[in-house]
C-alpha cells in the first residue's frame, strides 16, 4: 500500500472499533442537526409556499381593495376616543396613512391618563410600535410629552 492509501483507509480503519463508531455517529448526527437548523433559519421568514407569495405580489392591488382599514370606530359628535388620539399622533408622527396604524392595547393608568400600545405599518417588511400615553384635557385626549 501506497502512503496516499493508507492516509485515505484511515476512517475506515477508525469505523472497525466501537470508538470510532461512536464518534463517526456522534459526528453525522451534529452534522445533520446543522443543517437542519441552517434549513430552518434560511426559510424562516418566506411567509407560506413560494406559489402563494408569487399570487400576493401579482395583485396587490386587488388586495389592498378589499382589505379593510385597521380603525373603524367612529367617534361621537366629533370626540377622539383615547385609541384613535394615539393612531392619529402616531400616524402623524411617522407620516403614515392613519389606516396603515392600529391601537393593539389600551392600558388605563387613571381615571384622565391612558396607556395606549400602537402598531404602524411602514412597509411591507416594516412594522413599528411605541406605547403611548395620553391625558384627558377638557373633552380631548392629548399626548403627553
Amino acid at each position: 500500500m501506497t502512503g496516499a492509501q493508507q492516509v485515505l483507509t484511515v476512517p475506515l480503519r477508525a469505523l472497525r472499533s466501537p470508538l470510532g463508531r461512536r464518534l463517526s455517529t456522534v459526528a453525522l448526527l451534529a452534522s445533520l442537526f446543522a443543517a437542519t437548523v441552517g434549513v430552518l433559519y434560511e426559510h424562516a421568514d418566506l411567509g407560506g409556499l413560494p406559489a402563494a407569495r408569487l399570487a400576493a405580489a401579482a395583485a396587490p392591488a386587488a388586495a389592498s381593495a378589499t382589505r379593510t382599514p385597521w380603525v373603524t370606530r367612529r367617534p361621537a359628535a366629533g370626540r377622539l376616543t383615547p385609541d384613535q388620539a394615539a393612531v392619529a399622533w402616531y400616524a402623524r408622527r411617522l407620516r403614515v396613512p392613519t389606516g396603515r396604524v392600529r391601537a393593539l392595547q389600551a392600558e388605563r393608568l387613571s381615571a384622565d391618563q391612558v396607556r395606549v400600545l400602537v402598531l404602524a405599518e411602514i412597509g411591507p417588511e416594516r412594522l413599528d410600535t411605541a406605547l403611548v400615553t395620553l391625558r384627558r384635557t377638557g373633552a380631548r385626549w392629548e399626548v403627553e410629552r
